[in-house]
């Protein structure tokens, strides 16, 4: 099992504090979800005994943190359980009883920078967090990696490019035995019922897959 100093200030594990009442929730909506999972998030907050359920072969990967990633210490485990403003809850509310529950978290650039439109994140972004994840973190030669947003996205359809000198749009972004996928961020600015991100769109974007 890894330990809390295997890990920087981007990374972390994908679990947080769960609601009791989720029996039905597949059959809530987004906003009812999001909601659940507002109740019980707790700011600056990891337990040390989640460590004990990381799975290796799902794999989140964020842009770059925001502003108040600054504040994030190494080995804390903070990142992404840092701020409620940062609406992480939304993220766990949308991988709440998914196979990504429990997967490594991290963000391809370290760019301190709340808004995205600022940040450039390209092929070589990809190659250092995958070279990270893979020689710190111990991510399987075949873990399934979940993109938030499409800038982080776009940035793995680039350095796939450049691997295999084509890429058709219509393809599935494969990158050694690792499926790469996509769902839209769940920061403040994707709030609308267009572009929000949730549970739903996500165990479609699995079963498109075959993913269990």
């Amino acid at each position: 099992m890894l330990t809390k100093n295997a890990f920087t200030k981007f990374d972390s594990i994908a679990i947080w504090d769960t609601p009791n009442n989720c029996h039905n929730y597949a059959d809530l909506t987004p906003n009812q979800q999001d909601e659940l999972f507002k109740t019980v998030f707790q700011a600056k907050v990891f337990n040390e005994e989640w460590l004990k359920n990381i799975r290796y072969d799902r794999v989140i990967i964020g842009q770059n943190p925001g502003n108040d990633g600054k504040d994030i210490h190494s080995n804390s485990l903070l990142s992404f359980h840092f701020s409620a403003k940062s609406n992480d809850h939304r993220l766990a509310a949308t991988i709440y009883q998914t196979s990504f529950w429990g997967g490594l978290m991290t963000d391809l650039t370290p760019e301190f920078e709340s808004n995205s439109e600022l940040v450039n994140t390209d092929s070589k972004d990809v190659d250092s967090t995958l070279h990270h994840l893979k020689h710190d973190l111990h991510m399987q030669d075949d873990a399934v990696i979940l993109c938030l947003g499409t800038k982080a996205y776009d940035a793995f359809k680039t350095y796939r490019k450049e691997l295999s000198g084509t890429y058709k749009k219509q393809e599935p972004v494969i990158i050694g035995k690792h499926l790469v996928l996509k769902v839209p961020h769940y920061s403040g600015s994707n709030n609308n019922k267009n572009t929000r991100l949730s549970h739903a769109k996500l165990l479609k974007t699995m079963q498109q897959f075959n993913i269990i």
